[in-house]
């Protein structure tokens, strides 16, 4: 018998694994692999016990051309894979299945048991020593300012913040705290003044002091501080923004997007992403490596901690397996439209609209993308506008795939899953240019109340026959007309 009659391959708690395709080549059975596996499931066999389905793509020849063939495998566990041998009763079945009880014998020996604790140990000390080592100047900043018992300027906790990650000057920190209601919008001598609820919260404190001018006049001046209590209380909030609110950046036009960073020398909440598409539009205009990480390096100059000769590797193996990106719609054909109506329930029905759109998109980004979507499944709830615990999130998904609309892959950490429902050849009866809030926008191609907002273009849902803006620029939009008031009323010229 030889060493070794299948490849043995090693899961993630580090148990052996065995191709069925290989095992099937090894037995000899006539019937096709896809015909032969679903029966042999037949006798008793689960998904995420037995087997786990894997896609791979395999390049064949049929006739005189290469063809790129997708194709379904399984990696079967050892006690799968023996009794599949017992059923085929055959010599070369029972020829494999010895092989696996010899194996299944040396796996269980002392020796190989103490080997596997001692790799999972060690595999948990380095993943322990990297969040540590991840999170050790966050824990530090938070237990410094969780100490803090002087009060501090505003444009203080500014500098303080940006240091540790958070891209924020001191105007807009207080645009953020005006934005929540921390911070006095009123124009004039209550500007930037604490609001009541920042008060009793006890995040400020207003120092008062008094100036003498040479005429005798006495001003008084108001400086808001903030206290320890409060710079605590911005910091956790803050640094978990940063942390949790980096949605997945979706971009239409990459060239536009590339050029506005140069413009604005600003990378914004995905660093590395804007650098990618940076690094696209250099290479596309023809400038070379050199000079294209000479830029790249000026433009990536605010953390000291993280170089970016540490990343400059990642960056170029992502620019250039693709060019730049342009898309200047996603098209939705009727039939989608009525399969997607034909779902029970508003919120899978904005599920599936959003997957349509998201395997839409990875299509035009990457090509031979089959339908699949790829993205966590935080950012697939939020674009479809659907808020229910994790829990009921599998739920809703599962419920598409048992409509037959959906089809998984595993992948740890991300949903994965196959779009059934795609028409690539009917004609668009609607265009999607914007991939914020999918659910929205078909809740308005089905007649509901919304709006697309004058200042941003985002769908939202119209509260008001008078609506023009979402939240957000409503309230860019009245901090604007009343500075504008404030300088018409003191006499600075717009």
């Amino acid at each position: 018998m030889q060493n070794e009659l299948l490849k043995i391959n090693y899961s993630e708690d580090s148990a052996p694994t065995f191709s069925g395709r290989e095992l099937h080549a090894f037995l000899g059975v006539d019937t096709e692999y896809r015909h032969w596996f679903p029966r042999m499931c037949e006798y008793g066999f689960t998904a995420g016990v037995d087997f786990n389905p894997v896609i791979f793509e395999r390049v064949q020849m049929e006739g005189n051309r290469e063809v790129a063939r997708t194709l379904e495998d399984h990696m079967l566990t050892i006690d799968m894979a023996k009794e599949l041998c017992m059923l085929q009763r055959t010599d070369r079945g029972k020829e494999a299945r010895q092989w696996f009880l010899s194996l299944e014998k040396a796996w269980n020996t002392p020796e190989q048991v103490m080997a596997r604790a001692l790799k999972l140990a060690d595999a948990e000390i380095r993943r322990l020593e990297s969040e540590n080592t991840e999170m050790r100047p966050k824990a530090r900043f938070a237990d410094a300012v969780a100490c803090a018992e002087t009060d501090i300027p505003v444009g203080e906790l500014a500098k303080i913040l940006r240091g540790n990650g958070v891209d924020m000057g001191e105007v807009r920190l207080c645009e953020w705290m005006r934005a929540n209601e921390y911070l006095m919008q009123r124009m004039g001598a209550g500007w930037n003044a604490p609001t009541q609820k920042s008060m009793e919260l006890g995040l400020f404190r207003v120092t008062e002091t008094t100036t003498t001018r040479a005429d005798g006049r006495v001003d008084l001046n108001c400086v808001t501080m903030v206290t320890g209590k409060g710079q605590q209380y911005f910091t956790n909030m803050l640094l978990k923004k940063e942390e949790d609110e980096a949605l997945t950046k979706i971009v239409f036009d990459e060239r536009t997007w590339a050029q506005d960073i140069i413009r604005t020398q600003d990378l914004g909440d995905t660093p590395m992403r804007a650098l990618t598409c940076v690094a696209r539009h250099y290479l596309e205009i023809g400038l070379g490596t050199d000079a294209v990480r000479e830029r790249l390096n000026a433009l990536y100059n605010k953390d000291s901690q993280c170089g970016f000769v540490d990343i400059s590797e990642r960056i170029f193996g992502a620019a250039k397996k693709r060019g730049l990106l342009y898309i200047t719609s996603i098209p939705v054909t009727q039939r989608e439209l009525q399969t997607i109506r034909g779902i029970d329930g508003i919120r899978r029905q904005r599920l599936a609209f959003a997957l349509l759109a998201l395997a839409k998109y990875q299509n035009h980004a990457h090509g031979e993308n089959h339908d699949w979507v790829s993205f966590r499944h935080k950012d697939v709830f939020s674009m479809a506008n659907v808020k229910v615990s994790v829990n009921d999130q599998y739920l809703l998904l599962n419920d598409l795939k048992a409509m037959g609309l959906l089809k998984y892959n595993k992948r740890v950490d991300n949903l994965d899953v196959r779009v059934l429902y795609t028409d690539h050849d009917g004609a668009a009866v609607m265009k999607i240019h914007d991939m914020r809030n999918l659910g929205y926008q078909y809740m308005r191609s089905l007649g509901g109340s919304y709006l697309e907002c004058k200042a941003c273009g985002a769908v939202i849902p119209r509260k008001s026959p008078r609506q023009m803006y979402c939240p957000d620029c409503a309230k860019l939009e009245n901090a604007k007309r009343s500075l504008a008031f404030y300088h018409q009323k003191i006499g600075v010229p717009a």
